[in-house]
C-alpha cells in the first residue's frame, strides 16, 4: 500500500542523500583499510589522512542528522497520509453500505404500476384487438362509433399499464 504512493522531489533528494552517504562510508572504509596496510615508511600519508579524517567525520556526522531529521518527517508526513487514506476508506465502506441498504428497501418499496379499470371491459378488449391488428385510432373510433379522444385515452392507458 505504502509503494503505491508516488514519490515527490523531497523523497527522492532523501534516497539520494541516503545513497550518497552510503558511497561515502565505503570509500572512507576502502581508505582506511589502505592505510592500514601501508608499510612504516609511508607516515606522511597517514598524518594527512589524520589531517583530513575529522573534517570528513564532522560533515557525515552533520549530513547524518539532517538526514535522520528529514527521514522523521517524511516519516510523519507518510504516517498521516496513511491515516487520512484509512479514515476515508472507512468513510467509503460505511457510504457503499448505506446505499446497499437504501437499494434494497427501493426495490422492496417499488409498488406495481397500477392498471386502469378498463382493462377488462369487453370494448376495451375489442379496441384493444383493433390497436393490435394495426388499425389507427381514427378507424377504431369510427368502426365503434366513439370519439377519437376516447379511443386515444384508452390506448394511452393501455400503453400505461404494460
Amino acid at each position: 500500500m505504502i509503494a503505491d504512493i508516488p514519490f515527490d522531489n523531497f523523497q527522492t533528494l532523501c534516497v539520494g542523500a541516503i545513497l550518497f552517504l552510503m558511497a561515502l562510508l565505503l570509500v572512507a572504509r576502502s581508505q582506511r583499510k589502505a592505510t592500514e596496510k601501508e608499510p612504516v615508511g609511508a607516515l606522511p600519508q597517514k598524518k594527512e589522512a589524520a589531517r583530513i579524517d575529522p573534517t570528513l567525520r564532522e560533515n557525515l556526522s552533520d549530513l547524518l542528522l539532517r538526514l535522520e531529521e528529514t527521514s522523521r518527517r517524511v516519516n510523519g508526513q507518510l504516517e498521516t497520509r496513511f491515516q487520512t487514506l484509512n479514515r476515508l476508506l472507512a468513510e467509503a465502506d460505511l457510504k457503499i453500505r448505506e446505499l446497499k441498504i437504501l437499494s434494497e428497501r427501493q426495490a422492496t418499496d417499488t409498488p406495481a404500476p397500477p392498471k386502469h379499470h378498463l382493462a377488462g371491459d369487453p370494448e376495451t378488449l375489442e379496441i384493444y384487438r383493433h390497436a393490435d391488428a394495426g388499425l389507427d385510432p381514427v378507424e377504431i373510433a369510427r368502426k365503434m362509433n366513439r370519439q377519437r379522444g376516447e379511443i386515444d385515452l384508452i390506448l394511452s392507458l393501455r400503453k400505461l399499464g404494460k
